[in-house]
């Protein structure tokens, strides 16, 4: 496993190799070292694949987003649906955040595939449960403490996959031959629901609501009505029993204790 030494806490039960390293600098003990499987998280920049030419592989996965997808698809949309156009942003440090993380993880996917056909594209919704550490919801949790509203868009929808259930499939995946994009993403929900479990689960009864949406960490300012109705054309994916939203916010809950 390679990992900076600074973003990483071994856990008792892992058993594995660890490699201290970047991934622009390889450690010379993994140069042309022949691998079976690489699942690559942290690839951000379509210059952050220097390794595919350092080291020898037979399947590289790598996990994308689902915020690839154009903004006006409809939903319920599966691994065909229109991708952004990343030549109607050419300067990207003129993009928001939102846009620039979109762009540069669809030229990242593009860059993987002309390195090699060996590749396979796993694109994720909003991955919460337990050790969550996107921080989306401490931020959320923490809005109590500075009297922040939450936005509540009726018809904004909500879509996330449990970190455990996305480990699962991953672990699917590498048994899969290389070459194709899934989505993995749970069912579609209403963000009031989302909302509303959220609040009573951790007990929280100081939010005020607001249907204004500004910079806020579960989304930006366009509507991704299709980015949050997603689905998967593979069925062991899209009948996969997905681990539901209280279950999940629970594992979450409990992970900070």
């Amino acid at each position: 496993m390679l990992h900076r030494s600074t973003s990483y806490v071994k856990l008792s039960t892992d058993n594995s190799s660890h490699v201290i390293g970047n991934r622009n600098d390889i450690p010379r003990k993994l140069l042309n070292k022949k691998f079976q499987i690489v699942i690559d998280t942290c690839g951000y920049t379509p210059q952050d694949f220097s390794l595919v030419n350092l080291i020898q592989f037979d399947h590289y996965i790598f996990i994308s987003s689902v915020s690839v997808y154009s903004k006006d698809i409809p939903p319920n949309q599966n691994e065909f649906a229109k991708t952004i156009d990343p030549r109607k942003y050419p300067v990207i440090s003129k993009l928001n955040k939102f846009e620039k993380y979109s762009v540069q993880k669809l030229l990242s996917e593009q860059k993987l595939r002309s390195l090699s056909d060996k590749v396979s594209v796993i694109r994720p919704s909003f991955v919460l449960g337990e050790n969550e550490n996107t921080g989306r919801l401490k931020m959320l949790f923490a809005l109590q403490n500075i009297n922040a509203a939450i936005p509540l868009i009726p018809d904004r929808k909500f879509q996330f996959i449990d970190v455990n259930d996305l480990a699962f499939l991953v672990m699917k995946i590498t048994e899969c031959t290389p070459g194709f994009n899934y989505n993995l993403v749970g069912p579609s929900l209403d963000w009031p629901d989302f909302v509303s479990k959220f609040l009573s689960i951790f007990e929280i009864k100081k939010y005020h609501l607001t249907p204004k949406v500004e910079d806020f960490p579960f989304w930006d300012s366009e509507p991704n009505t299709g980015i949050r109705s997603l689905t998967s054309r593979y069925d062991w994916i899209s009948n996969y029993h997905f681990t539901n939203l209280e279950d999940s916010l629970l594992n979450f809950k409990n992970s900070l204790n």
